[in-house]
């Protein structure tokens, strides 16, 4: 007996585009207002209209969901860092424009509600986080390190690879940790833009060595 047709490989009408598109709606904004545990799938049907049988068939299960809408978020959130960076000025002046992105990023409505409920529920579906820093972190790393080899040449693939998490690590410091646990203490912004500079400082200074 020949296997059935996973859901990706039938094609989708312009009526079964539109109601998918719906669903991923309504669950991006149910989860990042309540998390995971707390959004079902009834809710989700009640904001976006359709059927159990077509989100089960579309997506096989809330985790399949979650997984697609955090791909989605990741993708939307992230995406700016998957288009290349500036290419005119300094390096110091670059580096502090991919800081300043990166950051603003980070402080995203979507990608701190998104970044909560990965940091909670990771432990339990550890497919999540994967998908998370795969779509997303791993992406600016990337991007980072592709930037950093071509302005230093003699940059090997794994020592850009390794600065760019570093510096992109390094950059928010403690306070996206006290962001995310939502302390009475923030980082003010002139605390930030000191990060950026000590950060880019001691990133221009490991490129002068490899150079």
């Amino acid at each position: 007996m020949s296997k059935p047709d996973k859901p990706e490989d039938v094609p989708m009408t312009n009526k079964g585009s539109a109601r998918r598109a719906a669903v991923l709606k309504a669950s991006a904004e149910l989860f990042l207002e309540q998390g995971y545990e707390r959004t079902s799938l009834t809710q989700i049907i009640e904001r976006a209209g359709g059927s159990k049988s077509t989100l089960y068939a579309q997506f096989g299960d809330k985790a399949g969901l979650f997984n697609t809408v955090v791909i989605e978020l990741c993708q939307a959130a992230f995406g700016p860092l998957s288009e290349g960076f500036p290419n005119n000025g300094t390096p110091e002046d670059l580096l502090s424009e991919i800081a300043r992105r990166f950051l603003d990023m980070l402080w995203g409505e979507d990608v701190l509600a998104l970044s909560r409920i990965v940091y909670t529920e990771g432990g339990r579906n550890p497919e999540i986080a994967d998908v998370f820093f795969d779509q997303g972190y791993e992406e600016g790393y990337a991007q980072l390190s592709g930037y950093l080899r071509a302005v230093t040449p003699g940059l090997t693939l794994d020592r850009a690879s390794t600065l760019a998490r570093m510096f992109l690590t390094m950059l928010p410091g403690d306070a996206y940790d006290r962001l995310l646990a939502g302390t009475t203490t923030q980082r003010t912004k002139a605390e930030l833009e000191e990060q950026i500079e000590i950060s880019v400082e001691w990133l221009m200074w490991q490129l002068g060595k490899a150079a």
